[in-house]
């Protein structure tokens, strides 16, 4: 009766042998990392074993019935650097606002006049309007808004804007605004009338609205000068004559005088 009983007994013993030096085995290859691993993973019926992923590799077993065994690898790859890209020629990737053109690489408005001023052409508007912006007009380049202190007073889009309002004295601080006056030579100051000298002969001694009003050739009371007054003497009245004062006889008073002195 013994002998069968130690029969019984023998494949369980076979088995823990297996597993002692599959034990032995593992702990002799080193740890995970190095030049290799064994790994033990037991399953039970149907069930499978993967090895872990190493440095250099690992080897799995499995044990257990119906039992699967798949190695562990490791991946491989760089992904490779995108190359630079080049300006769009067209506006198929729809990078542009509705409307916009591609011009350079460059979404451009189709009435920005540093793009020209059609819808599709990119050819800058070529016209330089002096004191004046460039805008585009019904799909052509055209004169935009002058300067400060600037006006297109003459009309014509070719010379731009032309007129300076700020020191024309024939369009002073507005197109058509003359400074005149009868005897000054007249200028314009900060868009407001003003004069550079008087006429020979005339002065501006008192009206200051009205250069140069005053006539020092036959002025008594400005007779060459502003202020200078021709003295009367008894008898006889101041007159200025060519800017020089002259006294002139009542009438007959200097022949009276003449006699007496006769």
């Amino acid at each position: 009766m013994g002998s069968p009983s130690l029969r019984t007994r023998r494949p369980g013993h076979a088995r823990a042998l297996f597993l002692v030096a599959i034990d032995l085995a593992a702990l002799a290859a080193g740890w995970t990392g190095c030049s290799g691993t064994v790994a033990r993973v037991s399953s039970g019926a149907g069930g499978s074993a993967m090895g872990g992923a190493a440095s250099s590799g690992t080897v799995a077993v499995a044990v257990g019935t119906g039992g699967g065994a798949t190695g562990g690898t490791g991946g491989t790859g760089i992904g490779a650097g995108g190359t630079g890209g080049f300006p769009p020629t067209d506006d198929d990737c729809g990078c542009c606002l509705q409307g916009q053109k591609i011009c350079g690489g460059v979404c451009a408005d189709p009435d920005d006049p540093m793009y020209g001023c059609s819808p599709t052409g990119c050819a800058p508007c070529s016209m330089e309007y002096p004191n004046a912006m460039q805008v585009c007009l019904n799909g052509a380049c055209a004169l935009g808004e002058c300067d400060n202190g600037f006006k297109n007073c003459n009309g014509d889009d070719a010379d731009g804007c032309e007129a300076n309002i700020m020191a024309d004295p024939a369009n002073c601080g507005a197109c058509g605004a003359v400074c005149n006056f009868a005897h000054a030579m007249p200028s314009c100051v900060m868009g407001s009338c003003s004069f550079l000298m008087c006429d020979p002969g005339w002065a501006h001694c008192n009206d200051l609205d009205n250069p140069c009003e005053t006539n020092l050739e036959d002025d008594p009371i400005n007779c060459g000068a502003c202020g200078n007054v021709c003295p009367a003497a008894p008898g006889s009245i101041g007159v200025c004559n060519g800017g020089v004062c002259a006294p002139v006889c009542d009438a007959g008073a200097c022949s009276a005088e003449a006699g007496d002195g006769g």
